[in-house]
């Protein structure tokens, strides 16, 4: 339940919202995380929302799980990533992650959420909201997965309004959500505006 962001410091590095690693039965939840750049919005560095690896228990022992975030007002000209969980041995559950600042001008790719697992280290990724309509050229990507298998996801809603942008890339490259539907994941999962209650202010509540 934290506000995490630094909107007013000039002198600006890679962000990390959250930086968590080998953690075991940890409970992720109900944070809003913003404002990265703002006193430089043109700054090229890194930013990301979450970053959260590995599961120090692992086998579904001690789950890790991310759920109830927020991740929006991201305005910067470099690699940004509103989640990037890799191993976590848990559940990425009912995030909302709005990359919508359309005035960038980044040509490199931009990533939704960024997750996989492993053997004895899956993920359960459900009931989330993406949202990018980033400006710039760069490819940008509802949900990237860089290693398939051990994975399970549904009941997301992906709506990637900007141009040069993918659903998913997971063992391929998808338009659409019949297409990684075909991977076996995201079987109830949406494209579709959530129509924001008020993006400018900060409201992300579906309307």
């Amino acid at each position: 339940n934290c506000t995490i962001q630094r909107p007013t410091r000039t002198a600006l590095t890679t962000f990390y919202g959250s930086l968590i690693q080998y953690a075991e039965g940890l409970l992720f939840e109900g944070n809003v995380i913003q404002k990265p750049f703002d006193g430089s919005p043109s700054n090229a560095n890194t930013a990301i929302g979450a970053y959260i690896l590995y599961n120090s228990a692992g086998g579904g022992a001690n789950p890790n799980i991310v759920r109830n975030n927020i991740v929006r007002d991201m305005r910067s000209n470099g690699p940004l990533y509103g989640m990037q969980i890799i191993y976590l041995d848990g559940y990425v559950y009912h995030n909302t992650i709005s990359l919508d600042h359309t005035g960038s001008t980044y040509t490199g790719a931009t990533y939704g959420l960024y997750c996989y697992g492993q053997a004895g280290m899956p993920i359960d990724m459900s009931n989330n909201l993406v949202t990018i309509s980033r400006g710039g050229s760069g490819t940008k990507y509802g949900f990237y997965g860089a290693i398939t298998g051990n994975h399970t996801s549904s009941n997301n809603n992906y709506f990637l309004p900007a141009t040069n942008t993918y659903v998913a890339s997971y063992n391929g490259i998808h338009s659409t959500i019949a297409s990684i539907q075909g991977q076996g994941i995201e079987q109830n999962s949406i494209s579709m505006d959530p129509m924001y209650a008020n993006l400018v202010t900060g409201d992300l509540h579906p309307t």
